[in-house]
């Protein structure tokens, strides 16, 4: 990363993670860099990009600093010193990381965002891979494995870094309905619906499915998996112990005939698990 002084002017915003603008945070950062200049730096890449004429040209891409580009423009600032980007993949985890940082993430998200995140990693490896097998003695580094490095590199274990990835299989019409019927924080829920889908998905791919096939059957599981989610949530409560009487009585036709005896026989005599 270097840095460089920038026209204006001439930072495309382009398509954000977030595309509105919070004007409370604008007015803040104003005064605060009235008062102390502008402390965190605009971060671009030098990338084409389409101007207003249509035409292709290379230009400096913002990268992270939505808030700050606004300010020092309602400032009037002609130019800014930026931290300059050459690695796109750089780029990426860079506005990744300021988007993770951000207190007001729902889980679904923070799920994307860190998949993304691990997909990147995934990139850099492959990158770097003829340059680790490249030594003549044939010792090059063995490499982490792509979830455990950026499960390392997040400060996530790699749990959590699988249900993220879960999470980012929905599909975006099904993430929308997710958001709309207020599941987007139901972690559980997420990982679910997007267990679903990567299953589809496999099965499809497997089966020899167009990529349009694959796509199509990723949907309609995540779908028919939002509805048993939405059916749970909405269950009567009689409904619900139903449920778990039907999985309890399931998981005594699976035990040995001595276990059930005395699974019975603690039950009689009220010697329950606390």
């Amino acid at each position: 990363m270097r840095h460089q002084a920038v026209i204006v002017s001439d930072i495309h915003v382009g398509r954000r993670w977030r595309s509105t603008v919070n004007s409370e945070v604008v007015d803040g950062l104003v005064s605060s860099i009235k008062e102390q200049g502008l402390r965190y730096p605009v971060s671009v890449v030098f990338r084409d990009v389409i101007d207003d004429d249509g035409d292709t040209v290379t230009a400096p891409a913002l990268v992270a600093g939505r808030h700050r580009l606004e300010a020092i423009k309602r400032l009037g600032w002609k130019t800014v010193d930026c931290d300059v980007f050459d690695d796109e993949i750089k780029a990426e985890k860079w506005e990744i990381s300021e988007n993770l940082h951000r207190a007001d993430l729902t889980d679904l998200e923070r799920g994307k965002q860190e998949a993304r995140w691990i997909e990147l990693t995934d990139l850099q490896k492959e990158q770097t891979a003829p340059f680790e097998s490249s030594r003549a003695d044939g010792k090059g580094h063995n490499p982490e494995g792509g979830i455990a490095a950026a499960a390392r590199e997040l400060g996530i274990d790699q749990t959590s870094a699988r249900r993220s990835m879960a999470i980012a299989a929905i599909p975006d019409a099904v993430a929308e309905q997710v958001v709309e019927m207020d599941l987007a924080n139901s972690k559980m829920a997420l990982v679910q619906i997007g267990k679903a889908a990567q299953k589809a998905t496999k099965e499809a791919a497997r089966t020899g499915a167009s990529p349009e096939q694959v796509i199509v059957a990723a949907k309609s599981a995540a779908e028919a998996e939002l509805e048993k989610v939405l059916d749970k949530k909405t269950a009567p409560q009689s409904d619900r112990k139903a449920r778990q009487r039907d999985a309890f009585w399931k998981m005594v036709a699976k035990l040995d005939d001595d276990v059930r005896r005395e699974l019975f026989d603690d039950i009689r005599n009220g010697r329950l698990p606390s």
